[in-house]
C-alpha cells in the first residue's frame, strides 16, 4: 500500500537562506527608529534590542509588525522587507527537496512568520506557493512553533486514520521536540545550518521513529531514505 505522508517544511534556514536578509531588515528598522526619534543609531539599536527582550516570550516574537507597532513605527516593517528583498535566496537544494517531498505526499509549510511574510519570501525566492497544500503561520495558529498549541492546529488537518508520519524538516531541534510532543508519529529531519543564528546541534528525540540529520544539498536524498524506512516500518507494524 502506498503511504501518502505529509511532508512539513520550515521556511527560514531550510528552504530559504534569510540570514543576511533579516539583518538588513533589522538595520532598516533601527535606522528609521533613530530618524523618527532624533537619536543616534546605537541608541536606537539599544531600544530595539530592549523591545525584543521584553517580548521574548510573546507568541508573536518573530513578527516584525508586532515590534514595530509597539515602537510606533506602523507598517515600516513592510518597507524594510521590500528594501532588503535582494538578499533573500533559496538554498541550492530547495527545488530537489520539494520535488522529493511531492513524491511522498502532500507538502505543507510551517513557519513562525505571518502569512504576508511567508508569501513575500516565497515570491522573492521564486518558490511556487502552489507547491504547498497547507501553509501554517503565526497568525493562523495564533502562536509560534515553540508552543504545543501551534501543532494542535496542524494536527487538526491530519487524517485521523493516518498512522504514518508526518515528516517534519526544521533546522531547530527545539521545534522538532515540541512537534513530537503533539505528533508522536512524527519523523524528524534536522537540517544543518551552521550559519543560521538559531540553528542547534544534533540530539536524540527520545523516540523509536526516524530522526535524520541532513545538509541542504542532501535533503532530497535524505527524504527518500526516510520515506523508505517509514514505509517499511509501517508495513511491518
Amino acid at each position: 500500500m502506498t503511504l501518502h505522508i505529509p511532508v512539513l517544511f520550515d521556511l527560514d534556514g531550510v528552504l530559504v537562506d534569510n540570514v543576511d536578509f533579516e539583518r538588513a531588515v533589522t538595520s532598516h528598522i533601527i535606522q528609521q527608529l533613530a530618524t523618527e526619534r532624533g537619536i543616534a543609531e546605537p541608541d536606537a539599536e539599544v531600544i530595539w534590542k530592549t523591545t525584543l527582550e521584553a517580548h521574548r516570550h510573546h507568541a508573536r516574537w518573530h513578527d516584525y509588525s508586532y515590534h514595530c507597532q509597539s515602537l510606533n513605527l506602523g507598517d515600516f516593517w513592510r518597507k524594510a522587507h521590500r528594501s532588503s528583498s535582494h538578499l533573500l535566496k533559496k538554498f541550492s537544494g530547495t527545488d530537489d527537496a520539494i520535488e522529493a517531498a511531492r513524491k511522498i505526499g502532500p507538502v505543507w509549510l510551517v513557519s513562525d512568520a505571518t502569512r504576508w511574510v511567508v508569501e513575500f519570501k516565497l515570491a522573492i525566492s521564486e518558490i511556487e506557493q502552489d507547491y504547498f497544500s497547507e501553509i501554517f503561520t503565526v497568525d493562523r495558529c495564533k502562536t509560534n512553533k515553540g508552543e504545543p498549541d501551534y501543532w494542535k492546529v496542524v494536527k487538526e488537518k491530519m487524517l485521523p486514520e493516518r498512522n504514518a508520519g508526518p515528516i517534519y524538516i526544521d533546522n531547530r531541534e527545539d521545534r522538532l521536540r515540541v512537534a513530537r510532543g503533539v505528533l508522536p508519529e512524527m519523523v524528524g529531519v534536522c537540517v544543518d545550518a551552521d550559519d543560521h543564528p538559531v540553528s542547534l546541534g544534533f540530539g536524540e528525540l527520545n523516540s523509536g521513529r526516524v530522526f535524520a540529520h541532513s545538509t541542504h544539498e542532501s535533503l532530497h536524498s535524505v527524504l527518500e531514505v526516510v520515506h523508505q524506512r517509514v514505509a517499511t516500518e509501517d508495513s511491518t507494524a
